[in-house]
């Protein structure tokens, strides 16, 4: 451990750095002494250069708000918080002797019941007072829960890193995450982090059942060689069951539930995981060849615990996905990176026709949609019937027109929009144009809707924008009018807007296929991948065949570093559309990679004969030897 004499600026009079505890990319843990008190703290430090990045910033401040509005015994103490001279932000924390719940684990696991719900017990203690106190923790993981002697236990839990939690807005919270971002680690996301979907209590009750399994068997519930298919698995993948002797029936039935798919179908709140692990619960001494003692510092926002060396540094660009090594994923070794949805990499949109997806399908029937109008008008039933087959949620009864002759024009404009696609301006969309514009100041949100998508398919996106937002401003779960302003602002190139739209769109409505596969799109130019992964993986759980899915989730794949992944979806991209040289492209890379030189060999001239110039074929006399990190393909 580094002396006083390896720590460099003035501090406040007020403590007195003794050593440094660990160092990161983004700052240091140093270990002081408050000089009044004689206490002994850990201080995060952060670089002076990040102290003037807002964003980094917040996110230091958000942790140390989000701790003392919880106020719990079983969550790290941050007792003070200040700038020095220099411009550098501390946060002054209790200093813990003891080791992470990740070491424990390792040495021990599989873990006994009793012992897995005594520490099980405590952690959804201090979720349920967070929880109370409207934060989100979003990053439970064993590295941020640490174990400490006290009150006769050597199991005493200490909850860390609030550095990602969400606040509520009314307990003056920030918000530490952009709408779409996938934020979290891929071994303890739940299946709605996965997705970059909103999250709420229920998300940290799915990652204490990952802990609770881990705990007791040793190993992740889902066993997977990549960060990437991880997140894949929390989506679509059941857990393996929990096959191991003396672990109480109802204790296995209680992590079943936590890690149901659905947040409504976890328990009901953190508290009833409490009660139900304390049944279970006997406080658990350490063994003599199980003691350790580690005064190594804190888990940080920015950079995890610091192991052994004072001088290990953890490079800022690792929070990036990564492909997971072998003996990472098959062991109790776990990643320790965070995943952040906004990662850079190529995107590959071309081989998608256009920003829709109109189709006749065969939708799920609404119970919630009865006629309003008066029974018996052939054309409302027409209409309804239209609006199915286009792939749109149903009309709400509040939002429909009720004069006969609007709603036959609406029914006009509904076949002769059909099968069309943003800017195509059709014959058949200026006549749709003309029909409802000829309805004047007619104001129900079902003409506002259709005047938007015929202006959309004409080309006009800032009119379709217009009429959309008086459709939904007037009908708020008007799901069709939400999708189509997203569409209008993806067509003009605002993906953040048309990403906030076309979740306005899903949240009713998780099954709208077309505001699905058009929120990919936009996560894909905003260069989201993470989060265009998990919206692409519902597409495909939806409607298998869809081969543009296919192409583009293989091409997340690749670029999140999981070409394994990658060969599969893109040979069933292929498969389906044989004249896309983007897809043998892509292919040949993945094959590439995953040292299959043949077959990759193969995909480059298929690509090449299809007229893809970047292919390196030997076919061609002249071929370039382009990486495909540098395909100059826009959306």
């Amino acid at each position: 451990m580094g002396g006083s004499s390896d720590i460099r600026g003035k501090d406040t009079e007020r403590y007195r750095i003794t050593g440094r505890l660990g160092a990161g990319g983004m700052g240091e843990v140093l270990r002081g002494v408050h000089v009044e008190l004689g206490r002994e703290v850990a201080i995060k430090r952060l670089k002076s250069e990040l102290s003037l990045d807002q964003s980094v910033l917040k996110r230091f401040e958000n942790e140390a708000r989000a701790v003392n509005l919880i106020r719990h015994e079983n969550i790290v103490e941050v007792t003070d918080f200040y700038t020095n001279d220099e411009g550098q932000v501390h946060m002054v924390m209790e200093l813990l002797e003891g080791r992470s719940l990740g070491d424990l684990i390792e040495a021990s696991a599989p873990l006994p019941a009793s012992r897995t719900a005594h520490i099980g017990a405590q952690i959804a203690d201090a979720l349920c007072s967070a929880h109370e106190h409207g934060v989100i923790h979003r990053d439970l993981k064993p590295e941020n829960i640490f174990l400490i002697r006290r009150k006769a236990s050597d199991d005493y839990v200490k909850l860390l890193d609030f550095g990602i939690a969400r606040l509520k807005p009314e307990c003056g919270g920030l918000e530490a995450t952009e709408s779409g971002l996938i934020i979290g680690t891929p071994v303890y996301m739940s299946p709605e982090q996965a997705k970059g979907a909103p999250v709420d209590a229920a998300t940290d009750m799915y990652s204490l059942g990952i802990l609770l399994y881990e705990m007791l068997t040793g190993h992740w519930p889902f066993p997977r060689t990549s960060a990437v298919q991880m997140m894949m698995a929390h989506i679509s993948d059941e857990p393996s069951p929990i096959d191991v002797a003396d672990v109480p029936e109802a204790m296995k039935a209680l992590i079943a539930r936590c890690l149901a798919k659905d947040p409504q179908e976890r328990p009901q709140s953190m508290r009833d995981v409490r009660d139900s692990l304390e049944a279970w619960s006997t406080p658990t001494k350490f063994t003599q060849s199980e003691e350790i003692a580690v005064a190594r510092g804190l888990s940080d926002t920015f950079f995890p615990p610091m192991e052994n060396s004072d001088e290990q540094t953890w490079d800022q660009d690792s929070v990036a996905p990564r492909a997971l090594s072998h003996e990472e994923m098959t062991t109790s070794r776990r990643p320790s990176g965070r995943v952040f949805g906004a990662i850079g990499g190529i995107l590959v949109l071309g081989a998608v026709a256009g920003w829709w997806l109109i189709k006749t399908r065969t939708p799920p029937e609404d119970k919630t949609v009865t006629a309003k109008i008066a029974a018996g008008n052939p054309d409302r039933k027409a209409l309804d019937e239209n609006v199915a087959k286009l792939g749109l949620p149903p009309t709400p009864v509040d939002c429909q027109t009720t004069e006969p002759d609007t709603i036959a024009a609406v029914l006009r404009a509904t076949e002769l929009l059909a099968d069309g696609k943003p800017g195509a301006a059709r014959s058949t969309d200026a006549e749709a144009l003309h029909v409802m514009e000829a309805l004047g100041n007619e104001l129900s949100p079902e003409v506002h809707l259709w005047r938007a998508r015929a202006s959309l398919q004409m080309g006009d996106a800032q009119s379709a924008i217009r009429y959309s937002r008086l459709a939904h401003q007037s009908c708020e779960t008007l799901a069709a009018a939400h999708a189509t302003e997203g569409t209008a602002q993806a067509y003009l190139g605002n993906h953040p807007e048309a990403i906030g739209q076309l979740q306005e769109a899903l949240a009713g409505n998780p099954d709208f296929l077309d505001a699905r596969f058009n929120l990919a799109l936009s996560q894909l130019a905003s260069q989201q991948l993470a989060a265009a992964l998990g919206s692409l993986s519902l597409v495909i759980e939806q409607e298998p065949s869809l081969p543009g899915a296919r192409y583009l989730r293989g091409q997340c794949a690749l670029q999140l570093g999981d070409a394994e992944s990658a060969v599969v979806d893109l040979r069933l991209a292929v498969k389906a559309q044989e004249n896309n040289a983007n897809a043998w492209y892509a292919l040949g890379f993945a094959l590439e990679k995953v040292e299959k030189p043949q077959e990759s060999r193969e995909a480059y001239c298929r690509a090449s004969r299809l007229g893809d110039t970047r292919a390196p074929c030997e076919e061609r006399s002249s071929a370039p030897q382009t990486s495909a990190w540098e395909m100059d393909l826009a959306p």
